[in-house]
Formats: structure tokens, C-alpha cells, sequence
């Protein structure tokens, strides 16, 4: 099966104290287990596969919890966060926040994020879900409950149009580097066998090597690819070993 990656620019948007920030903490599982301020507005990564019979996407989110109008230019999504237990924070989300993202990013999609439903207090209606034709997700950002379904439906609607229109995708030999990097470690996660142990190594390992995944090269893919192989070497054969580098190796090559 191939692999694709995607690489997106999502907003989080609401009111303060809505929760967004708890839901961008909740991304932490692929560059760094770190939450960076930017220019005034906080951003962190979050990859998601999506999985489609003739191909894997590997939808790489930026997620950027902005205010300014500036900030949301060229954005290829928005969550939209309000809590449950205050209905004007949902009708804040209708009449701003909708608006103001749509008048600059009119084609893009929409996630709408219900916040503390752990709280039994709060309520929920679909107003918003069937007016604008864009999932919502009930969850809590205090317990993690629900979380991830709101990532998993982001990740489907952005990888939607792919599957419909593959030239689109990235063309061999113009990859990205943070784009060969996701394909490299989704390719370790995938050999080890589940994210929890792949991870810290990943981030260790990205570390040792001194790599900003952001701000990497090939060479220096290189490098974590050998470090990566060294790891490998404890629990894989050596054919399967020398397969992954070349592999590896040939995603670094469309750099």
C-alpha cells in the first residue's frame, strides 16, 4: 500500500477559556512533547492516518491556537471550540468566529469541538452540526474522553479530496524534509509496532542527533535513519533491517 503524507495548517479557535488550549495539549504523539509560543500564538503537531484501500495518508497537522485574522490565512481547517455548559460561547462560535475564519479561508473545514461534556450540566445541540454540514465532537479536554475522534475526523476531511484526485499528491523526488521526516517515522512506528514505545525514541533519538523535524535536511535524516537502524537491529532480522534503510533512504533521496 503507498504512503502519502499531507502536511495541513489548522486553526483552533473559541472563545477564551473554552478549552483550547487542553485540546492542542492532547496533540502531543509525533515531533516533540513539547507546546512552543510563536509569535504570539501557540502551536503544536499532530499526526493522523487515514486509512483508504489503494493508500495510507499520513495527514501532518499544524495546529495554531491564533486570534488575529492574520493568523489564519491559508488555513486548511479550523476546530471550533465552545463549551457545553455555556450557550453563548456556541452562538460566539455562529456569529464571530465562523465569519471572521470563513472570510479568509472560505473552502476550508470545519470540526466542531463541544467541550467539557464531562460536566453534567452541560448540553448539547446539533444547530451547528447540521446547519454548516461539519462533524461535532462531544468531548472532555479535562479526562481525554473523545479526543482523538476529534483529530480522526479533521485527518478524513482533509485526506477526502485525495482520494478522488491523486495528482494532487506529492510528485517522487519533491518531498519536503519535514514531510520525509513523518514518512520516516511512521515508518519506525510501523516496524516497532505501536506509537507508545516509537515515540520517545523518536523524540530521544531526534535529540541525540540535535534535528528540529521543521528545520531538518537529508543529511541529517541520514543520520537518524542509521540511529534508527542501529535500534532496529535489537529486535529485527538483518535482512528486514537493511530493507528499512534502503527504503528510508529512497524517501530522503526525494528530498
Amino acid at each position: 500500500m503507498d504512503i502519502r503524507c499531507l502536511e495541513k495548517k489548522i486553526m483552533v479557535l473559541g472563545d477564551p477559556n473554552v478549552g483550547k488550549t487542553s485540546v492542542c495539549k492532547h496533540a502531543f504523539n509525533s515531533y516533540d512533547e513539547r507546546y512552543v509560543d510563536t509569535l504570539g500564538a501557540r502551536a503544536s503537531r499532530k499526526l493522523v492516518n487515514v486509512n483508504h484501500p489503494k493508500c495510507r495518508y499520513i495527514v501532518n497537522m499544524m495546529m495554531w491556537e491564533g486570534k488575529e485574522k492574520m493568523e489564519m490565512k491559508e488555513a486548511d481547517g479550523a476546530f471550533m471550540v465552545y463549551d457545553v455548559t455555556k450557550k453563548e460561547s456556541m452562538e460566539r462560535v455562529e456569529n464571530y468566529w465562523i465569519p471572521t475564519f470563513k472570510n479568509t479561508n472560505n473552502n476550508a473545514s470545519m470540526v466542531f469541538v463541544a467541550n467539557k461534556w464531562d460536566l453534567k450540566h452541560g448540553c448539547y445541540d446539533d444547530f451547528l452540526e447540521v446547519k454548516y454540514r461539519s462533524p461535532c465532537v462531544l468531548i472532555s479536554a479535562k479526562t481525554g474522553e473523545n479526543i482523538n475522534f476529534v483529530f480522526e475526523e479533521m485527518g478524513k476531511m482533509l485526506a477526502k479530496p485525495y482520494y478522488y484526485n491523486e495528482k494532487r499528491l506529492f510528485i517522487p523526488g519533491k518531498l519536503k524534509p519535514g514531510e520525509a521526516y513523518a514518512l520516516i517515522a511512521s515508518s519506525f512506528i510501523n516496524s516497532v509496532g505501536s506509537k507508545d514505545p516509537a515515540l520517545p525514541i523518536l523524540v530521544h533519538e531526534c535529540r541525540t542527533c540535535n534535528i528540529n523535524p521543521e528545520k531538518t535536511n537529508k543529511d541529517s535524516l541520514n543520520l537518524l535513519i542509521e540511529k534508527l537502524s542501529e535500534i532496529e537491529k535489537g529486535f529485527l532480522d538483518n535482512y528486514t533491517v537493511k530493507k528499512n534503510i534502503a527504503e528510508r533512504k529512497g524517501i530522503t533521496e526525494k528530498i
